[in-house]
């Protein structure tokens, strides 16, 4: 079974997003989200867990979700100053770690670009970044 994963855009008092996902993403999860901080950021993966803030899920949440979590800005503000340039680089390096093994240079660097773009988005219309994720 795998994570479906998402990600919306949302003014810091929406309790959730809307119905529409500003950035599909399956199988990524806070995780994955973490290791990339680590990569453009130096800060270590499991302290970039710790900064992921929980938000109000959707009533009848269980263990297999759906959970709902602030993307940290630290992450947020690193994607959104990404030069393309640097994208295949960024895509290389992680393609390489084992929790993205099953991802190539080119899926990654998709990945990249699209939370490049969303990462923008949000900085320039000061709105959150809010993975939704759910078994």
């Amino acid at each position: 079974m795998g994570v479906l994963s998402d990600l919306y855009l949302c003014a810091e008092a929406d309790p959730e997003p809307g119905v529409k996902p500003d950035f599909e993403m399956p199988g990524v999860t806070s995780l994955h989200l973490s290791l990339i901080t680590e990569i453009l950021t130096g800060q270590p993966w499991d302290e970039s867990m710790d900064e992921f803030q929980s938000r109000a899920a959707a009533e009848g949440t269980l263990q297999d979700g759906p959970w709902l979590d602030t993307l940290p800005s630290a992450l947020v503000e690193a994607l959104s100053r990404i030069e393309p340039s640097d994208i295949s680089g960024y895509a290389l390096h992680l393609s390489d770690l084992e929790d993205f093994d099953e991802r190539g240079t080119g899926e990654m660097a998709e990945l990249l670009t699209g939370l490049a773009t969303l990462a923008r988005r949000a900085v320039s219309e000061q709105k959150q970044v809010v993975l939704w994720s759910s078994l």
